[in-house]
């Protein structure tokens, strides 16, 4: 497989997977009132529900030009047309920064500057980087005893093993094997001697997860299962499939790439470690948590609140507002997981708070608690509680990105 016939996959995947991922989390994209929507920037809080339509217009066209495409200029109209799009729907709702949707991004940015050597070099150097930093992320005291728990009870289940009758170190070191195997798929990707057995290796990751998270183990939502899915076929044409002629030259494969997209995958492979960082090193700039690919990691950042009347054993950890978690909002409402960030979080919260509550476990008179990333090695946060307008104030001083919600938002 020549670099162009791989980069053509590439496009025909992308553009395949990103139908249907958009399709099945449609409402995500649309201007709903279901669920506040936090711009990333102040100025847009007032844009109007019509832009949504548009937008979503022209990610969807942008998409089904990309699948038709069959030369490089098109390619590089279609993925500028869905690169436009989607930039501008999720500037309008950082909810909209699925880690799909970012991945989607970042693969239209290589075949727009990049030619296909150059642009293969920087997809596999991408994938590999997700593994690595996921698993780093994963590498952590709230994992370990918690998700990674519940992820390693359900493959016992799989084998009709009891995980209980584990010791507690056994335990650990059975969920720690977890990010340790993806942290090493993710850098055998990169030594061309490993490539093949190491996708070999993704494609069979995958294939766990999808058996984990489907309707027979923990029942995540199609989005989850549609999203490894994508990451089996991308090993597949990414790293399996036979480099035969691998050098072998197309003519549309002439000149250079433009810096600018050596430039981007730099960036992109680069920035997850300032969120590493935190909150050791204070950075200007620091990539959220999907960014910085932490994904079913539960160290991230977060926000919740409680009901005055709530019971004082409120699990405040898991995001509860009384039994109503915000995640469990998100879902019921967008069918999407919800952003893990406490900007976002807390924004949300605070919008819902003044709008009036969310049914039965109402707001209106509710603090809000926003949580810093869990300490790696003891899985304490630091806790601020915003219950005055001082205290809110004093927050949204913090961030230089938007933390109010759309004007369109009006609670029903």
């Amino acid at each position: 497989m020549t670099d162009a016939q791989r980069i053509k996959s590439i496009q025909r995947f992308v553009a395949a997977f990103g139908i249907l991922l958009f399709a099945v989390t449609w409402k995500l994209w649309t201007p709903q009132t279901d669920f506040p929507q936090i711009p990333f920037f102040s100025w847009l809080v007032t844009v109007p529900g019509w832009i949504d339509w548009a937008g979503l217009l022209g990610i969807v066209t942008g998409l089904c030009w990309l699948a038709l495409s069959a030369n490089a200029k098109s390619t590089t109209i279609a993925v500028l047309v869905f690169m436009l799009s989607a930039g501008v729907m999720v500037s309008l709702n950082q909810h909209r920064l699925q880690p799909w949707v970012y991945l989607l991004l970042i693969y239209c940015g290589y075949m727009a500057t990049l030619k296909d050597a150059d642009a293969v070099k920087w997809v596999r150097w991408t994938v590999a980087s997700i593994y690595v930093f996921s698993a780093i992320s994963k590498l952590d005291y709230q994992f370990v005893f918690t998700v990674g728990q519940q992820m390693l009870q359900t493959l016992g289940g799989f084998v009709g093993f009891d995980v209980a009758n584990l010791s507690d170190e056994i335990a650990v070191v059975m969920v720690l094997a977890l990010p340790i195997g993806e942290l090493l798929i993710g850098v055998a990707l990169l030594v061309p001697r490993l490539r093949i057995g190491a996708g070999w290796l993704a494609i069979v990751l995958h294939g766990i997860l999808i058996l984990l998270l489907g309707p027979l183990g923990l029942n995540h939502h199609a989005g989850v299962l549609i999203w490894n899915c994508f990451f089996i076929v991308q090993a597949w044409f990414v790293f399996v499939a036979a480099p035969a002629n691998e050098t072998a030259s197309d003519p549309e494969d002439a000149g250079d790439s433009l810096l600018v997209g050596k430039l981007f995958g730099l960036i992109v492979v680069a920035f997850p470690v300032t969120c590493l960082l935190l909150p050791t090193v204070e950075l200007p700039v620091c990539a959220d948590h999907w960014v910085a690919w932490e994904v079913y990691a539960p160290r991230s950042s977060r926000a919740s609140a409680t009901r005055p009347d709530s019971e004082p054993g409120v699990d405040r950890e898991s995001g509860g507002i009384g039994n109503i978690s915000i995640d469990q909002l998100s879902l019921e409402a967008l069918g999407v997981p919800v952003y893990p960030q406490a900007r976002f979080q807390a924004a949300c919260l605070l919008k819902t708070r003044q709008a009036g509550g969310t049914g039965e476990a109402g707001l209106r008179h509710s603090p809000v608690f926003v949580s810093e990333v869990a300490n790696r090695w003891t899985g304490q946060r630091q806790t601020v509680r915003l219950d005055s307008k001082m205290a809110v104030d004093r927050f949204r001083a913090k961030y230089w990105l938007n933390i109010q919600s759309r004007s369109l938002f009006i609670k029903r």
